[in-house]
C-alpha cells in the first residue's frame, strides 16, 4: 500500500504547471456617470482587440408597477459567450440581472452560477448597481459598499478562462469606478478575486487527499505527512523545470 501511495504522489504532482495570471491596471481609474448617453469602458482580458465585456452607465425611462420611472445605474454588457457570476433579482414587479459581489480571495471557477446580459431584464445588461428614481428602489450590493470584484467566465478560442474585475459603485448608483482586471491564462483553471501574481494550479488527481500543496509568498509548499515521493514541475510546454524528493513539509522558491 505504501508503494502505491508513493507512485500516485509522483505521477499526480508531475501534472503541476505554472499558472499565468495576466493583470491589467487601468490608469487612470475610469469613472462612469449615468446619463441618457451611455458612458462605457471596454474590457479586453487577453488584449486581442476583441473585448469580452463592456461596463457602462446609463439612464432609461420605463414602467415598473404601473409607474413611469427612470432607471439609472452601472451595468455590464457581455460579448460573445462571456458570462458573469450573477443572479436574477427584482425591482418592483420586474426582473433585473445583478452581478454577485465577490470579496478579495474568492475562488472563481466553474462551480458558480453564471449569467449573460442576454438574460431578460428591465435594465439592460448585468447590473452592478441600479436605482429607480420615483419609488426609491435599488438593486445591487456593489452600491456604496467599497471596492469589490465580479467574476467572469469567457472563451479564448474554444477554451474557457476565468477572470475578475474590480469596481466601486457610489451611493444610489450615482457613478461607478473601474480599477483593474485580471484573468487566468491557463484554460479551465481557477483564479482568486484580486490575485495579480502567478502561482501554481491545484493537483488534478482527487486521490491525493492526504497531500497538501499550495502557493504563498512566492513559494510552493508541499505537506505529505509521513509519506514521501517525487515532485516534478513542468512548464506550459511540457518541459521539466524541476524534479526533487519530497517528504514531510518542504517549501520551494517559484
Amino acid at each position: 500500500m505504501k508503494k502505491l501511495i508513493l507512485l500516485i504522489l509522483s505521477i499526480s504532482i508531475s501534472q503541476f504547471v505554472l499558472s499565468q495570471i495576466i493583470y491589467t491596471d487601468i490608469i487612470p481609474d475610469d469613472t462612469l456617470i449615468p446619463d441618457y448617453v451611455s458612458d462605457s469602458h471596454l474590457i479586453d482580458f487577453d488584449g486581442d482587440l476583441t473585448p469580452e465585456l463592456v461596463i457602462f452607465s446609463s439612464k432609461q425611462d420605463t414602467v415598473i408597477s404601473s409607474f413611469n420611472v427612470t432607471i439609472s445605474g452601472v451595468a455590464i454588457t457581455t460579448l460573445d459567450n462571456t458570462e458573469i457570476i450573477a443572479q436574477i433579482s427584482t425591482i418592483g414587479n420586474e426582473d433585473v440581472v445583478i452581478a454577485d459581489t465577490l470579496p478579495h480571495g474568492y475562488l472563481i471557477d466553474g462551480s458558480s452560477a453564471y449569467l449573460s446580459s442576454a438574460t431578460p431584464s428591465v435594465f439592460p445588461g448585468v447590473g452592478l448597481g441600479v436605482k429607480v428614481d420615483i419609488i426609491s428602489l435599488t438593486a445591487g450590493d456593489f452600491i456604496d459598499n467599497g471596492n469589490l470584484f465580479f467574476g467572469v467566465k469567457f472563451e479564448i478560442g474554444t477554451n474557457i478562462h476565468y477572470g475578475w474585475v474590480q469596481v466601486k459603485v457610489a451611493t444610489d448608483a450615482s457613478s461607478g469606478i473601474i480599477y483593474d482586471f485580471a484573468y487566468q491564462s491557463i484554460a479551465d483553471s481557477s483564479i482568486m478575486a484580486g490575485n495579480v501574481e502567478d502561482g501554481f494550479v491545484n493537483v488534478s488527481n482527487r486521490n491525493l487527499d492526504e497531500v497538501v500543496v499550495y502557493a504563498a509568498n512566492q513559494k510552493i509548499h508541499v505537506i505529505t505527512g509521513k509519506e514521501s515521493g517525487t515532485l516534478i514541475i513542468h512548464n506550459l510546454l511540457g518541459k521539466q523545470l524541476m524534479s526533487t524528493a519530497v517528504g514531510g513539509n518542504i517549501s520551494l522558491g517559484i
